[in-house]
């Protein structure tokens, strides 16, 4: 089963998370609002109906999850709330059924909610990396549609957690944000399984997305044609440096002729002084002579 989940309103006082097939046909709108201290939200899909209330501003409280006024499940932060951490994890639990969310990042390679019960995966939660104007958009790789209303929830609350537009102010329009998670635990990493996901998406005939890099690529390679780009200028600079060194005698020895020859008729001699440039002193593209005449140096450039 692939679902997608996309934020669509992003107002400070109002989120709407769009529901969408691996087609992009819309299946539902879920609606997030202020109300006091709390987030709440209503997500409805298939025969089940679910309320997300979310405290506001305090995400390792306890969100509690409702239906007809009734406490049936909670969601609660187990771990260092850090995002380079060493392990950690969300708890989600509904009725006798005790799951484990876990986040995993890979740099700008990837980020994912592995969702598990008993060890077992369920479901993959795969997140857009390039976020524009707080659009967050997620793949859900669900093994069984019974877990699917599970990885709504999973997906909203993780969005709500990470990037909600309640505490960033959505209204303040941000062009493209990047989303990098590096996960430094071996054990957390070792949650994440590619062939649950490839599996899924071979069975429904889906092509993942591989474009889910964040524009970070970009700089690292910038970067590196930046070094690229200056070590080739001081190698320029050093051959420069040693060939102008070596055309020392040749600069000085020509242009010396050149000064006695044209200015003799003046009773003129020049010494010479040195050649080089204001910048590079080894990068000659110009000599200095020193006139006895007027006892002043004379620059002359080649």
């Amino acid at each position: 089963m692939i679902l997608k989940v996309k934020r669509t309103i992003y107002k400070g006082t109002k989120e709407q998370y769009t529901l969408s097939d691996k087609n992009n046909n819309i299946i539902n709108n879920y609606d997030f609002i202020l109300d006091n201290n709390n987030i709440i939200g209503n997500i409805n899909y298939k025969n089940n109906n679910i309320s997300l209330i979310v405290p506001y501003k305090n995400f390792n409280e306890t969100s509690k999850l409702m239906t007809n006024n009734t406490e049936i499940g909670i969601i609660s932060f187990s771990g260092d709330n850090k995002f380079i951490s060493t392990n950690y994890w969300w708890d989600l639990n509904i009725g006798n059924r005790n799951f484990k969310l876990y986040e995993v990042g890979f740099g700008s390679k990837g980020l994912y909610l592995v969702i598990k019960e008993n060890d077992n995966t369920i479901a993959v939660l795969s997140s857009k990396m390039i976020v524009k104007n707080f659009a967050d958009e997620y793949e859900l790789f669900i093994k069984d549609d019974k877990d699917s209303i599970l990885s709504i929830i999973s997906c909203i609350y993780w969005n709500l957690y990470r990037g909600s537009s309640f505490i960033k102010d959505g209204t303040s329009g941000i062009n493209e944000s990047n989303k990098t998670l590096t996960t430094l635990s071996k054990e957390t990493k070792a949650k994440m399984d590619f062939d649950f996901i490839k599996d899924i998406a071979s069975n429904e005939n889906y092509v993942i997305n591989n474009s889910n890099k964040t524009s970070k690529n970009y700089v690292v390679v910038g970067i590196i044609l930046l070094i690229l780009c200056i070590t080739i200028f001081v190698l320029c600079l050093t051959g420069c440096f040693n060939k102008n060194n070596k055309n020392n005698k040749s600069n000085e020895s020509l242009t010396l002729e050149y000064l006695n020859n044209n200015y003799s008729n003046e009773n003129d001699n020049f010494t010479f002084v040195n050649c080089g440039y204001d910048l590079f002193p080894g990068w000659n593209d110009r000599c200095y002579f020193k006139s006895e005449k007027y006892n002043e140096v004379v620059t002359v450039y080649l």
